[in-house]
């Protein structure tokens, strides 16, 4: 019944318009996954960092009950033994966090994650005592 209306070269679309179309909605899909992964990454950075302080205020509540922070061969798993952290977790890299005391410059112990690169010693390493 429209067929009438229509006149032969309106009847539908041409190839080169459905990959002009296709093109258009893979560089949005594109965009749109890329922005997702950068934000995925920054929620893992802020996820690390609040562990971190996390295992910061169990270490100061083990030493007001102890006396002294756990040694670096006993680690953070010292922790779950007198409860103040129910399971040490992993980074969410899932990697082990590292455990040094005393710690550098001073402070009595150092906590640390490698990161996105997970690699030790990099410039986006995250550590106890940074903001």
């Amino acid at each position: 019944m429209f067929k009438k209306f229509l006149k032969k070269s309106e009847e539908g679309m041409t190839l080169i318009e459905i990959m002009v179309v296709i093109a258009i909605i893979g560089l949005i899909a594109t965009t749109a996954i890329v922005n997702i992964m950068k934000q995925f990454e920054r929620a893992k950075v802020k996820t690390t960092k609040t562990q971190v302080k996390g295992f910061e205020q169990a270490l100061e509540q083990y030493y007001l009950d102890n006396g002294n922070y756990p040694t670096s061969e006993q680690g953070l798993k010292a922790l779950e033994q007198g409860e103040y952290i129910k399971k040490v977790p992993k980074d969410p890299w899932s990697r082990d966090y590292n455990y040094v005391s005393p710690g550098q410059s001073g402070s009595p112990y150092d906590i640390s994650s490698g990161g996105p690169d997970k690699q030790e010693g990099t410039e986006d390493d995250i550590k106890s005592g940074e903001e």
